[in-house]
């Protein structure tokens, strides 16, 4: 058979290991992943899950019935894809200590803010966002303009609206 026919590059369980595009953080270049001590605890138990995972995944992949092998091939695939970023995330980690009574917004902060309406949310970093919680990452716009502001203090900020100004009404 001809060399071209075949996959001396693939791994173990028959995939091309450098088929996977490399992965691009969210943050800006150069810039820390900066995260609370509990969300840093979190992906490294993720990534030690995932880690543990592999080999049954790639066994799954290696020995399924052939109906069922794209699905577990697709199973390790997404294993490896998200072990990429942990990897990336986790090396470039700064986790941000909590502060007992911020007198500024900064990274794990919660503010309340009043615009046209009162809202809470929380300065989180990229791994941690919730937005249904209020939980925003500090790259975000709104993170952004609030970032450094005092009790008292009105930031002008773009929302789906306009432009609005947010008063800074409590920081926790």
């Amino acid at each position: 058979m001809s060399k071209a026919f075949t996959k001396e590059d693939a791994g173990p369980d028959g995939e091309d290991d450098a088929a996977s595009p490399a992965y691009v953080p969210p943050w800006p270049a150069g810039a820390r992943n900066y995260i609370s001590a509990a969300g840093h605890a979190r992906l490294r138990a993720e990534h030690e899950a995932l880690v543990a995972s592999l080999p049954l995944l790639a066994s799954t992949a290696r020995n399924a019935a052939p109906v069922a092998v794209p699905t577990a091939k697709a199973a390790l695939r997404e294993a490896r894809r998200r072990l990429q970023q942990l990897d990336v995330h986790l090396e470039v980690a700064e986790i941000v200590p909590s502060v007992e009574g911020p007198t500024r917004v900064q990274l794990g902060a919660t503010v309340t803010v009043r615009g046209d309406r009162e809202a809470v949310y929380t300065i989180v970093g990229v791994d941690e966002v919730d937005v249904a919680h209020g939980r925003i990452s500090w790259l975000s716009p709104l993170a952004r303009a609030l970032i450094g502001a005092r009790v008292g203090d009105s930031v002008p900020c773009r929302t789906k609206k306009g432009e609005e100004e947010l008063e800074v009404v409590h920081i926790r």
